[in-house]
């Protein structure tokens, strides 16, 4: 399957996204007695206020591009948050569900009290229940499935979690070791040390380009912590990059600073520590 590039993925996603939404939207306010326009007004109220009530076409127009300008917007968070973790789309149901969720809370309690919008929200039961599903199955499912176009299918199966402080970071090094080139982000290690490490195998330096490799140690000091970056990858990767790091390397469970439970590569004369707990 060709991978779709990031900004392909964002128009696409997000048209068809805001395109069924504002359909859903149009139909629930005709049955309810209102026009197309008036409907695509109020869409306009929240950036102009009540005068859009009194600007017919044109700001039924501005309605319609500020609707489809926030699905653009919310496509690109969505992607960005997926490129950097890609187990959010692992379920696309479940993330269509919650993703949808979290932007009808967010425009109803957030977006709109902060606009212009003229009038109070409020949260009747049908119109409600309508709103939230068809930002699950509307709006949700088609950014989800925009998202797993642009990324790749090993970054769709990824399944574990490693922290990378040393030469798995370089472009080269990843392309030799994966096949491909891993989205990553900066995080660090608390309470490990930095060192170097002569690398003694041929084909690790011819890898890498580097005769000494970085090596952490557990020094248990919380003024002690290893700058690196976060990489998704599938099982198959991680075992890929274990017959990649020497025997000097153990790779254990930590705990890093944000939270997150990855893997990391330790000297392992170090003994197993408890960090990950």
């Amino acid at each position: 399957m060709k991978r779709w590039s990031i900004p392909y993925a964002v128009l696409v996603g997000g048209a068809i996204a805001g395109a069924l939404d504002i359909t859903f939207a149009i139909s629930f306010a005709v049955y309810n007695g209102l026009t197309p326009e008036r409907l695509l007004q109020v869409v306009a109220s929240g950036l102009l206020g009540s005068a859009a009530f009194s600007g017919g076409a044109l700001t039924a127009a501005i309605g319609l591009l500020c609707h489809f300008a926030l699905s653009f917007v919310w496509m690109a968070l969505f992607l960005l948050a997926a490129r950097r973790a890609p187990a959010l789309t692992a379920r696309p149901l479940l993330s269509a569900a919650l993703f949808g969720a979290l932007v009808f809370l967010a425009m109803r309690l957030v977006v709109l009290p902060l606009s212009a919008f003229p009038r109070p929200v409020t949260f009747q039961p049908l119109s409600t229940v309508l709103d939230l599903l068809s930002h699950i199955f509307l709006f949700g499912l088609p950014i989800v499935w925009a998202t797993r176009k642009a990324l790749d299918d090993a970054a769709l199966d990824a399944s574990e979690m490693l922290f990378s402080y040393g030469t798995l970071q370089q472009p080269d090094v990843q392309k030799a070791t994966f096949g491909r080139l891993l989205s990553g982000r900066p995080d660090s290690l608390p309470a490990y040390q930095l060192a170097m490490l002569a690398i003694d195998d041929p084909a690790v330096v011819e890898t890498s380009g580097k005769t000494h490799h970085p090596i952490v140690s557990h020094t248990g000091s919380p003024t002690d912590a290893v700058t690196g970056s976060v990489l998704a990858i599938t099982a198959e990767e991680l075992r890929n990059s274990d017959r990649y790091e020497v025997a000097a390397y153990r790779r254990q469970r930590v705990r890093l600073a944000s939270g997150t439970l990855a893997w990391a590569y330790v000297d392992a004369r170090d003994a197993p520590t408890s960090t990950a707990q």
